[in-house]
């Protein structure tokens, strides 16, 4: 049932059904306890992808505030071991990196939601995207300085 939101959202965003966006995203913040970084970009359970859908389709929307702020918290909390540096830092970074190599990435996530965008330009480098669009080039084994990029793009956001 939650990978069919996002058809119900580009409808309701095409045939301009307010209503229909306010279910949807009262939906979303409803599942967020299905979502997760381990389910796959096709799926409104990646919470990247349920992030992605509410930005799209809902932040313009005040009225559903309420609604988009709790995807909003399950994408940071699904982020919080990078941006705190806690245990399981390295697992969240990982998973990261294998989703920003889904051929689908760049089509399924937003631009304020694309947080890490993988480019091969030798064997280890890896491609981060501020949520301004700036670019900052990392290593792949440079944990410490992914964990410091997420902290900078946290604070940005608030």
């Amino acid at each position: 049932m939650l990978d069919n939101v996002g058809m119900v959202l580009h409808l309701a965003d095409k045939y301009d059904m307010p209503v229909v966006r306010g279910f949807c995203a009262d939906f979303l913040s409803r599942s967020t306890s299905d979502m997760s970084l381990d389910a796959p970009l096709t799926s409104c359970k990646n919470t990247l992808v349920a992030a992605t859908l509410v930005d799209k389709f809902c932040s313009g929307a005040p009225e559903l505030g309420p609604f988009t702020s709790v995807v909003a918290a399950a994408l940071d909390s699904s982020l919080s071991p990078v941006v705190q540096r806690k245990e399981g830092m390295t697992g969240v970074v990982s998973k990261l990196r294998v989703l920003a190599s889904d051929v689908q990435y760049e089509t399924v996530t937003s631009a304020t939601v694309r947080l890490l965008q993988r480019q091969f330009h030798g064997p280890s480098e890896v491609r981060l995207a501020t949520l301004e669009g700036e670019k900052t080039r990392l290593t792949k084994d440079d944990d410490e300085s992914i964990a410091a990029y997420f902290q900078r793009a946290a604070a940005t956001r608030m």
